[in-house]
């Protein structure tokens, strides 16, 4: 995608290799070990001792990755449209979370300020309600998604 053709972010996966064929398209992209951010909080508060919920410093880590991956699509003129817990993934024992699947990614530099993406896409729970109301989208509803993702993470109510 155009995003993946930016320079590199430490928080959004990297594209290594695209290759296309007369039927398919394929991505060789950076190995993320995982776990995904979904299952590392199902884990986390399932754990001996975990009290139910993650440490808010922990979230805070954890949100402060998040948010500089979505400035930087935001940044190039994109918008990702399906943020979730599912989307970001631990690339290892360092504890550093890459935002992935670009596949409902959008370009909206070049639109006027009021503009908006026309499509219903991504996952219900965490869409902004002017999404799910027209289908209006705009970069701000990834923000939405976000806040949809620290309500997840402070409460541990998993959508």
């Amino acid at each position: 995608s155009g995003m993946h053709a930016r320079k590199d972010h430490p928080h959004i996966v990297k594209v290594i290799e695209y290759f296309e064929d007369a039927e398919s398209y394929y991505l060789v992209m950076e190995l993320c070990t995982g776990p995904d951010l979904f299952t590392y909080i199902v884990e986390s508060m399932q754990a001996p001792g975990g009290g139910g919920f993650l440490p808010e410093r922990e979230v805070s880590v954890i949100l402060r990755q998040c948010l500089k991956a979505v400035l930087c699509c935001h940044g190039n003129g994109f918008v990702h449209r399906d943020l979730n817990a599912k989307n970001f993934m631990f690339t290892g024992s360092d504890r550093t979370l890459k935002l992935i699947d670009f596949g409902l990614a959008a370009r909206f530099r070049g639109l006027l300020p009021q503009a908006r993406l026309l499509e219903v896409v991504g996952t219900s729970h965490y869409m902004a309600p002017e999404m799910m109301a027209d289908g209006q989208y705009s970069p701000a509803a990834d923000l939405w998604s976000l806040g949809v993702l620290l309500y997840v993470l402070l409460t541990g109510l998993m959508l």
